[in-house]
């Protein structure tokens, strides 16, 4: 798939989410099992709910393409949505669609959707909001300090020999900590990712232009109300059961103001014109990284401005993204 039709998904994706809320659960892409071809069919996006009782599944699919869609995509679509049990199916296009395509598309009770390229967007119109910035927030974990729990009758000396033999013999990627109310194995990377939720102000600590700062992060895992585990993580060994009581992590903190390039405006609209919203979508650049941040307004929440990053083949370390109005 190319870049654009990629970019297109994830932007249907992204408000598809602001318009449904919290209530649904979203995908893109995803793979559903099909009930005929017996195999997995990829959807661009896939939203599910509940209405009473009864599970729904809402399909998108987007194209960016220089002509109209025609019939044989809609063909195409009809028979996937059978294929995948789908309550129904939206197809959004870049380019509009043919006659044919158009007719067969409500025989077939498929909704069509357009996201058409606009002139410049004038933020200052859009109430309040006047602006935004980025600031990439960087936290290089390089070491930690995992501490154990003991009680009355257990023995400190034996459990602290336990943990600290599960600690030489494996490193940062390695599965060793269960997490207690969902008994999920997890590694030391992971539970750091979680980490910066407890605190998210350690970020807030550091400019853009500044260097490096080695930081530490100490977060406690112990229950502190009844009916809650003794600890949020444990380690299971052969013969102990090793409660986590804190776990101190040692980091790099550093913070960047990515370079932000000339914006493209788009409009979410429904077949018979009427909108459904209007978007920025700006490019970050962070040396040979990328991050896409778009400026969302829904026209049924004319006074609300919604902004979503996603980082763009990002790779290594931990990265938080933030952004703040002005």
């Amino acid at each position: 798939m190319s870049r654009q039709g990629r970019e297109l998904e994830r932007l249907i994706a992204t408000l598809e989410r602001l318009i449904g809320g919290s209530g649904l659960e979203l995908k893109s892409p995803d793979y559903i099992m099909g009930i005929k071809s017996r195999g997995r069919r990829e959807v661009d996006v896939a939203v599910r709910g509940k209405a009473g009782s009864a599970d729904f599944l809402i399909v998108f699919e987007c194209r960016k393409r220089k002509h109209k869609d025609d019939v044989t995509w809609i063909e195409q679509l009809a028979s996937k949505a059978k294929d995948v049990r789908a309550s129904k199916v939206v197809a959004v296009s870049s380019s509009g669609f043919s006659e044919t395509a158009k007719t067969l598309a409500e025989q077939e009770g498929i909704e069509l959707r357009s996201i058409e390229s606009i002139g410049d967007l004038n933020l200052i119109e859009w109430g309040p909001f006047g602006g935004f910035g980025v600031i990439v927030d960087h936290a290089d974990l390089f070491d930690a300090e995992v501490f154990g729990h003991y009680q009355e009758g257990e023995d400190p000396e034996q459990l602290w020999h336990a943990l600290n033999s599960v600690l030489e013999h494996s490193d940062s990627g390695d599965a060793i900590f269960t997490r207690s109310f969902d008994n999920k194995k997890m590694t030391l990377t992971e539970i750091w990712d979680e980490a910066l939720d407890y605190d998210p102000q350690v970020l807030k600590r550091f400019r853009p232009g500044d260097p490096p700062i080695a930081g530490k992060l100490t977060v406690q895992f112990l229950g502190k109300d009844p009916g809650e585990p003794r600890s949020r993580f444990y380690i299971q060994t052969e013969t102990e059961h090793i409660h986590i009581a804190q776990i101190t992590f040692y980091a790099l903190f550093w913070a960047e103001k990515p370079k932000m390039l000339e914006p493209t405006a788009s409009q979410y609209k429904k077949a018979d014109g009427d909108s459904i919203s209007k978007s920025l979508q700006y490019t970050a650049k962070l040396g040979q990284r990328e991050l896409q941040v778009g400026v969302h307004r829904l026209d049924a929440k004319p006074n609300q401005v919604s902004i979503t990053l996603e980082p763009v083949l990002m790779s290594g370390n931990q990265e938080s993204k933030s952004a703040s109005s002005k």
